[in-house]
């Protein structure tokens, strides 16, 4: 029986320094030596959560988010026998609404 898969550590959010309205999530390895990869989930507005995509690597990017809103984020470890981790705990970013600014225009 192979012990249990631990899930990744430290998962962070924070708005992606690459795309406009898209957020960068990030975690630590995973402890188990066995672990092939990441599953990232998803939670919209307090919501559910729902798988969004997988990674090799200890970064996902999160693209098209809406102003206005909150992003929970958990991950989990899989490994090369289907198995998955527990999720981290969760990591939330709220986007915000642009600032418009619109011109006063005077009339004399």
């Amino acid at each position: 029986m192979l012990a249990a898969l631990l899930p990744p550590a430290a998962v962070g959010v924070g708005e992606s320094s690459s795309y406009d309205g898209a957020a960068d999530v990030n975690w630590l390895l995973s402890h188990s030596a066995r672990a092939t990869g990441y599953r990232v989930l998803r939670s919209f507005d307090g919501g559910p959560f729902g798988f969004i995509g997988e990674a090799r690597q200890t970064t996902y990017t999160d693209i098209a988010l809406q102003p206005g809103h909150t992003y929970c984020y958990q991950v989990e470890a899989y490994d090369g026998y289907g198995e998955r981790s527990r999720a981290a705990e969760s990591a939330c970013l709220s986007v915000a609404r642009p600032v418009i600014y619109v011109p006063i225009m005077l009339r004399q």
